[in-house]
């Protein structure tokens, strides 16, 4: 409830829902993460101010890719996607 802000009954629905799946909870929370991240360098990369919602619809437009991928035909930035190569093949 404390961290969270959230009253009693919120905070009980919450824990209830996270129970059977507490890693769904955790994939939300870093792919909201990872998203927002992108936020900074989408709008350096557009000139203007952008808004969340420009961000969310360009990335969901990329289709189901690796979000590296998608941060990369959006940028026009590989760092992400090396980065990812590099761990993948134990560098």
């Amino acid at each position: 409830m404390k961290e969270g802000g959230l009253d009693r009954e919120a905070a009980a629905g919450e824990a209830a829902g996270a129970a059977p799946n507490p890693g769904q909870k955790i994939h939300y929370t870093l792919g909201n993460w990872q998203i927002l991240r992108l936020l900074g360098p989408y709008r350096d990369a557009k000139g203007a101010a952008p808004s969340l919602r420009d961000l969310h619809d360009t990335l969901l437009a990329q289709g189901s890719i690796p979000l590296s991928l998608a941060e990369w035909a959006m940028l026009g930035d590989d760092s992400s996607y090396q980065e990812a190569v590099r761990l993948a093949e134990g560098r």
